[in-house]
């Protein structure tokens, strides 16, 4: 509550004046009985002062219309709280997976926020946005805390990437202004940079090592009938060495295994050789002695025994065609042909320009020497 006129309340100051008046009005009333006129000598006179307030009804009465209108006169007014909006950032990353002492970052951050949306103002506007995939939870914003934690509730980490600035972003796009207050629930530091005082920076989980799969490549045999072979980029996250195992698996059978040793920070390609015949998509798996993420340690590549893309051998002179025959003859897993149908959608290989069909996939132009 606030005063419009705070200076009208020296009206107040009249009180003690009704005070003075009633007591001095008590202290003079006398009441003369005849009858006992004679005897006044004999009795002892009352003190001319009382020593205290006698009052009545009509005394109250007084009190209450003069404080009713001193503070009618500073005329009171009633400010109730404006509704806030807040804008809450919840990294569902991939590395809210990460397990340290049996929890995962992501419940702790689930707790944190869930905490947060049960402390609220019945009246404050509350967005949830999350991070990967980055949108809101809900289509605006609401003061409905059972929704927002039902909402929250079904959320789960995710197995992708994601970017606080984007979330928040996105979030301040929905709301079409900057919120009153953004609350961030996430595993990583708060950036020094951040100053701002409407922002509150809610750090879950803690550092744990980290081994993962960051890269991957397969090589087909390309002119022999040969083993296939698959790689993959490891890096060691962690400050302590960590002993990797990666092994090649499919349909559940074990293809392959290789192991190393990685020094903390170490990043280096295991390469790995699957049996003659592999075809199709091929599981990589990493175990590690100390891991404490496991979201990066699968990663899937197909192997391809033979040239997706067909050859077609295109030209009128014929020692072009016979040195393009014995070279694409000595590649057993190339398919080729000579003088394929120009509609067939194939790399062409010839040495005039006008041989090369719109349709080609694409074009090898061998031009001949001047």
């Amino acid at each position: 509550m606030n005063f419009l006129a705070p200076g009208a309340l020296i009206w107040l100051g009249s009180i003690p004046v009704l005070l003075w008046l009633w007591r001095f009005a008590s202290t003079t009333r006398q009441i003369r009985i005849p009858s006992l006129i004679p005897f006044e000598h004999l009795l002892k006179r009352a003190p001319k002062r009382r020593t205290r307030l006698v009052v009545t009804l009509l005394f109250w009465l007084q009190l209450a219309a003069l404080l009713g209108l001193a503070t009618a006169l500073a005329r009171p007014v009633l400010f109730r709280p404006r509704a806030k909006t807040v804008l809450a950032v919840l990294d569902t990353s991939a590395s809210m997976g990460a397990v340290r002492r049996g929890q995962r970052a992501f419940d702790q951050a689930r707790r944190a926020l869930l905490a947060r949306i049960a402390r609220k103002a019945p009246a404050d506007q509350w967005l949830v946005v999350t991070t990967s995939p980055a949108g809101p939870l809900t289509p605006q914003p609401t003061g409905d805390a059972a929704a927002l934690s039902r909402a929250v509730e079904g959320l789960r980490a995710s197995h992708l990437g994601g970017n606080l600035a984007t979330a928040a972003h996105i979030g301040r796009m929905l709301l079409g202004d900057d919120p009153d207050e953004t609350v961030v629930v996430t595993d990583e530091a708060r950036p020094e940079e951040l100053s701002d005082d409407r922002l509150q920076w809610v750090m879950v989980g803690a550092a744990v090592p980290n081994v993962a799969i960051v890269g991957l490549d397969a090589q087909g045999p390309l002119c022999s009938a040969s083993d296939a072979s698959v790689a993959a980029t490891v890096q060691n996250f962690s400050d302590d060495p960590a002993e990797v195992t990666l092994a090649a698996l499919q349909g559940g059978r074990r293809l392959a295994d290789t192991r190393a040793q990685f020094a903390p920070r170490a990043r280096r390609s295991l390469s790995l050789t699957v049996p003659e015949g592999t075809e199709g998509w091929v599981e990589l798996s990493l175990a590690a002695n100390r891991d404490g993420l496991d979201v990066d340690d699968r990663a899937w590549v197909n192997v391809s025994r033979g040239a997706d893309v067909p050859i077609a051998v295109r030209s009128d002179t014929a020692s072009f065609r016979e040195t393009i025959s014995a070279w694409l003859g000595a590649c057993e897993a190339l398919t080729w042909t000579l003088d394929a149908p120009s509609d067939i959608a194939a790399l062409v290989i010839t040495d005039r320009e006008e041989q090369a069909a719109p349709s080609a996939v694409a074009s090898m132009v061998f031009y001949p020497p001047a």
